[in-house]
Formats: structure tokens, C-alpha cells, sequence
């Protein structure tokens, strides 16, 4: 649920929806982004922000990795966690 309003407020109108992983293993989290168009400065800024409020929250996390691609229809990467209305 954390992440669920973390990344909520840390998109950009572009956002199209949001997905994270989580590797135990390696205590990793992965972050992933997916905009309708290509992404803005502001798009990765926004995915970095919401990567630096993620471990302050989740204290576990000992490694990470964000990436804000453009959605072109593939399969989302990881648990989606905020999705856009679409119009």
C-alpha cells in the first residue's frame, strides 16, 4: 500500500502506469516507469524521487534500479502499483 501512494504522487500527467519488483535474494526493488510518450526530464526525475522515498520507507532495500521507458504495449515488468486513467 506504501508504494502504491508513494508513486501516486511522484508522476508526472505523462505516467501512463507505474510497476515495482521486489528480489529478496538481493534485497533489490526495482522501479519501473512507462509514459505514453517518450520521457521528460521531469518523468525520471519524478521515478527518482519516488525510488528515494521507496527505501527511506522500506529500509531493507539495499540495492535498486529505476527506469522510465515509453509504453508501446509491452508486457509491464513487476507489480503495477499506480496506473493512469485512460480518456
Amino acid at each position: 500500500m506504501a508504494a502504491r501512494v508513494i508513486v501516486a504522487r511522484n508522476v508526472t500527467p505523462q505516467v501512463r502506469f507505474a510497476a515495482v519488483t521486489w528480489l529478496a535474494s538481493d534485497s533489490k526493488l526495482l522501479l519501473y516507469y512507462y509514459t505514453h510518450q517518450q520521457p521528460t526530464e521531469q518523468d525520471i526525475e519524478e521515478a527518482e524521487i519516488a525510488m528515494t522515498e521507496l527505501i527511506a520507507e522500506f529500509p531493507d532495500v539495499l540495492d535498486c534500479e529505476t527506469s522510465c521507458t515509453q509504453w508501446v504495449g509491452q508486457s509491464a515488468a513487476g507489480h503495477i502499483v499506480f496506473s493512469a486513467a485512460v480518456a
